[in-house]
């Protein structure tokens, strides 16, 4: 267990939980936790809390599960204090136990465009591809109320194996699966959009800059006094 403690601080150093240090004390709260990884811990209060689990299951149920993919199924296949229940497990462990459910809560959509994602993977894609996607769903559904969100150094905190994070994010990029956005600096599952934001927003700059913009709307809008 205490080498895994260790772990927590190491990967607590990472600037993907500065946000999330601001809100709360992060070592004193996540060394506790393990096994759970840090990034899992942290997800579990807004998950549980969200209509996704009301009436389905509920961190008590979640920690005392013995069904595949649940915690004490992890503990019991898994040496204590070796490895992390991580968000991917999180992300199987509910679509075991809710299936269909998932699809009736408020956030069916972002869960089906999880789901579509996943299906487009090839059977050639690097190892990490299917896990990576399963955290950017999750982390983009439920990460923001506690201060983390799926970017590179997210990712990167996860799995400490920058190469491989690149080559699955990389293909998942050219396979347009995921979009890396720049206003946020975090991944997102692709939308199927086929609007180019950063061109037109370059085009609408140009377009600003060949006159004077109040002027120029003026001359569409009859303004009334």
């Amino acid at each position: 267990v205490r080498i895994a403690q260790k772990k927590v601080g190491h990967i607590l150093a990472s600037t993907a939980y500065d946000e999330a240090r601001k809100r709360m004390p992060l070592e004193e709260l996540l060394e506790s936790c393990v096994p759970l990884h840090p990034s899992t811990a942290l997800l579990l209060w807004p998950l549980f809390r969200s209509a996704l689990s009301q009436n389905e299951r509920s961190l008590f149920s979640f920690l005392n599960d013995f069904s595949p993919y649940g915690f004490q199924d992890f503990l019991t296949k898994s040496e204590l204090g070796q490895s992390f229940y991580h968000i991917f497990d999180l992300y199987d462990y509910i679509t075991f136990t809710i299936g269909d459910a998932v699809l009736l809560s408020l956030q069916a959509r972002r869960w089906a465009e999880v789901s579509n994602a996943l299906n487009k993977i090839e059977v050639d894609a690097p190892q990490l591809a299917s896990k990576i996607i399963k955290i950017i769903g999750l982390a983009s559904l439920f990460g923001d109320r506690v201060g983390i969100k799926p970017t590179r150094e997210f990712l990167n905190s996860i799995f400490e194996d920058i190469k491989a994070v690149a080559d699955a994010t990389g293909y998942l990029e050219k396979k347009s699966i995921i979009v890396y956005r720049k206003f946020d600096g975090a991944f997102g599952i692709w939308e199927g959009s086929d609007v180019d934001l950063d061109l037109a927003y370059n085009r609408a700059q140009i377009r600003s800059q060949q006159g004077n913009f109040a002027h120029r709307l003026g001359k569409l809008i009859e303004f009334r006094a």
